[in-house]
Order: C-alpha cells, then sequence, then structure tokens
C-alpha cells in the first residue's frame, strides 16, 4: 500500500489519533511512523500482543505503565567519558527504572496467561542498586540531598554557620547605623555571590568597602563592609567545593549508568513498544474493536467495519467534526462518477448535495465483497482477486438526527438521505 493510498483513507489521521493515547514521546514515534504490512506472521504477532494487553486492561489490576520521558538523549550523553547528567535526567531515568521494575513484577505470575507480551518483557531486568544510587542522592524537587555524601553534608553545614555569622555581622552594623535615623533600603542584600550592605554615595566615603553595585538611579551603591569581606571569601570557597562534590556524586552515578548502558538501552526499547501498544489497545478498547482473522488469499469481508474518524468512541465524544463539516470533502470529486447501477453503467453529475439510495448500485463483479466501509473520500480499490487500481466507492450515509454511519451492500439509505455511494469502473 503506497503512501498516496494512505493519506486518500486519511490513515495520518488515525495515526495522530492512536499517538494520543501513548504514554511517552517514544511511543509516539512509533505511533506516527506506522505502516501497513504484508507480512502475515508480524501482522499475526502484533495483533496478539494488542488483544493481549487489551485483556489485561479489562481483566487484570492496574497496568503499571504510566508517563515516561524520553531518555535516549541522556543515555547517549552518558556513553562520553568525564560528562554527567544533570539531577532532572537522573529523575527521567529513575521513574523510567522504577516502572521497569513494577512491570517485572506485575508479569510474575502472568507468562502463561499473557504469552506475547511476556516474551516482549522477558528483556526487562532491575536496576535497584542504580535506582537506590539515584534516589538516594537526588530529593524529587531535582536537588541533591545532604545525604548524597559525608564531605557534602559538611560542606552545607559549615556554610549555614558562616552564613549566619555574616548576617549576624551585618544586622548588627545595621542597627548602628538605625540609630541615626531610619532608613527604607535597611536591608542585606546579595551582589555578585556576596553579601552586602545598600548606601547612600556620600555614606560610603565615611565607611571602609567594596563597591559590588549601583543602584538604576545611581542614588545608591551597594557596599560589602571590610569587616565581612573574609568570611565572604570563605563563603565563595564552600560554594566552590559544595559545587565540586556535587558534580563528583553525579559523575559516580553517571559512571555506573555507563557501566549498564546495553541492558538500559534494551529497557527503553521494551518500554516504548510497549507503550505503543497499550496505546493500540487503548484505542481498540475505546471504538470497541475486534481482532481480524487473517487470510493468505487476498480475501477481504468487512463485517460490522467503521472508519474510527467518523465512529463515535464507546462512552465518549466524537473523534471527528459533525457531518455538516465533512460534507465538504464532496466538493473534492470529479464533477462527473461513472456508476454501475443495476441498470448498468452510466455517467452521472454529482455535487455534494447529491445523494443515491444504495440499492440503486451493486459492487463490480471482482470489486467488495461482504460490507462497504465507510469513508469520506474515494477509497481504493478493495478487491478480491485483482480488479479495478482506481478509486472504487464513496459511502456517506446520514440522516437529520443521526451521526454518518456505515451502510451495508444492498441495504437502503434512511428516508432522508444526506450523503452519496459511487461505484467507478
Amino acid at each position: 500500500m503506497d503512501e498516496h493510498t494512505l493519506k486518500v483513507l486519511e490513515f495520518d489521521k488515525v495515526r495522530e489519533m492512536l499517538s494520543k493515547h501513548c504514554l511517552s514521546e517514544m511511543g509516539k514515534e512509533l505511533a506516527l511512523s506506522i505502516f501497513p504490512t504484508k507480512d502475515k506472521e508480524i501482522a499475526e504477532k502484533e495483533i496478539r500482543q494488542t488483544t493481549e494487553l487489551k485483556e489485561m486492561l479489562t481483566f487484570e489490576e492496574t497496568f503499571p505503565l504510566s508517563s515516561m520521558q524520553d531518555i535516549r538523549h541522556s543515555l547517549r550523553k552518558a556513553e562520553t567519558e568525564g560528562t554527567y547528567l544533570d539531577p532532572k535526567e537522573l529523575l527521567s531515568l529513575a521513574e523510567i527504572l522504577t516502572i521497569s521494575k513494577s512491570l517485572i513484577e506485575f508479569f510474575k505470575n502472568k507468562k502463561e496467561k499473557y504469552v506475547h507480551i511476556s516474551a516482549l518483557v522477558a528483556d526487562l531486568r532491575s536496576f535497584d542498586e542504580l535506582l537506590y544510587s539515584i534516589k538516594s542522592s537526588v530529593d524529587p524537587s531535582g536537588e541533591i540531598r545532604d545525604s548524597a555524601s559525608g564531605r557534602l553534608s559538611d560542606v552545607r553545614h559549615q556554610t549555614k554557620t558562616l552564613r549566619n555569622r555574616i548576617l549576624d555581622k551585618l544586622e548588627s552594623m545595621l542597627g548602628a547605623r538605625k540609630a541615626k535615623g531610619p532608613r527604607q533600603d535597611d536591608i542585606i542584600t546579595i551582589r555578585d555571590g556576596r553579601y552586602v550592605l545598600p548606601m547612600d554615595e556620600s555614606d560610603f566615603f565615611q565607611s571602609r568597602g567594596i563597591i559590588h553595585d549601583r543602584s538604576r538611579s545611581g542614588a545608591t551603591i551597594f557596599v560589602e563592609p571590610l569587616g565581612v569581606v573574609g568570611m565572604n571569601n570563605q563563603l565563595k570557597e564552600l560554594s566552590l567545593e559544595e559545587k565540586a562534590e556535587i558534580e563528583r556524586i553525579l559523575r559516580k552515578i553517571t559512571s555506573a549508568i555507563r557501566a549498564e548502558l546495553r541492558d538500559l538501552d534494551v529497557m527503553v526499547r521494551i518500554l516504548q513498544e510497549l507503550d505503543f501498544i497499550h496505546a493500540k489497545a487503548q484505542l481498540s478498547f475505546r471504538y470497541d474493536g475486534n481482532p481480524p482473522l487473517l487470510n493468505e488469499q487476498g480475501f477481504l469481508n468487512l463485517i460490522e467495519a467503521r472508519h474510527p474518524l467518523l465512529q463515535l468512541p464507546k462512552g465518549g465524544e466524537p473523534e471527528t467534526p459533525p457531518f455538516d463539516k465533512l460534507s465538504s470533502s464532496l466538493s473534492d470529486l470529479p464533477s462527473t462518477l461513472s456508476l454501475r447501477t443495476k441498470c448498468g453503467v452510466e455517467d452521472r453529475v454529482v455535487s455534494p448535495s447529491t445523494s443515491f439510495r444504495i440499492n440503486e448500485a451493486e459492487p463490480p463483479k471482482a470489486g467488495v465483497r461482504g460490507n462497504i466501509l465507510y469513508h469520506p473520500h474515494p477509497l481504493p480499490s478493495l478487491v478480491s482477486g485483482g480488479g479495478a487500481t482506481k478509486p472504487t466507492l464513496l459511502v456517506i450515509a446520514s440522516n437529520a438526527k443521526q451521526s454518518p454511519h456505515l451502510c451495508r451492500s444492498g441495504e437502503g439509505l434512511p428516508r432522508r438521505p444526506y450523503g452519496l455511494l459511487a461505484m467507478t469502473e
């Protein structure tokens, strides 16, 4: 099946529908690239996988698959010696490791019941040490925990103590200044990572310190009093030491990730595939779908078939605009169609308002068998054993109260038809 045929069938919109059920960008990639296969074995395998997962969603406890970040870039980044993942990247990896662990537990006693999905997840493994390393080092907000290392805990304790000393010193300076009269800007602030006091330029010449900044108006300067310069220097050193220790922790965790990259790549691939299958199962459940029976004789029999773009989802709102908005697609048709009717082949002029009774038309001898698939555009030839290659049919049928629906071959349209049935040679 070529891309033009898929475009006529609006298969790209079906892909979009499927992708909306994916829980990750990785799954969406597969959904948006899905393409019909001629390999019966592959098709049957994928049908069985989707059917099994749909049964799990129906009969089992909550399926432990949730939204996931795409960590593939992070894994490629971890390949390079000397690099390290940032805390947010580690949290994204931890989420996926947790999902993988939950799936392993979920399938423990279900291998015989769900053979095909169990085979897919068989290569998943737990990364308990790696997961513990991340969670014990990074808190949920993405900050490195004090307990990530003894040295980091010590540095942060020293930093807190020294910061309090600096603030006490500056508070005493402000107190002495307030005795001469309150100022609106009697606050302690930070410039260039150092604690400073705001003051008028005229006051600066009566004190000693280092100017770090000036206000927009130029009336106020921000001064680091000489009495806290030494402590600010120590605070800066502790800050650099904290940063170095955090980097060391992140490099250590990333090194552990690097050692597991092969299995992590396998895990990501499996979860991507599982997300894709889960989306297909969700879509099937939403539209009350059933697995087709495949054959190798080219025989096609569509029973109670519906185009998903025009089918009302089970328990939900329509996925597509109402019929009056879809009818504009008829304007894409040629003005004259060759119709095969009981009276033979004849040409009729058609327009968006044209309608025919479905029992006026019969499928070509080498044409469609069974039900006619509803679609707002001309469909490619759906024939058994060869036949016409041009678009062969268009069915649009509805009445004033109902949404567009499938019309079976040989059935009449509703009393007030607003559609078109056209079969071309």
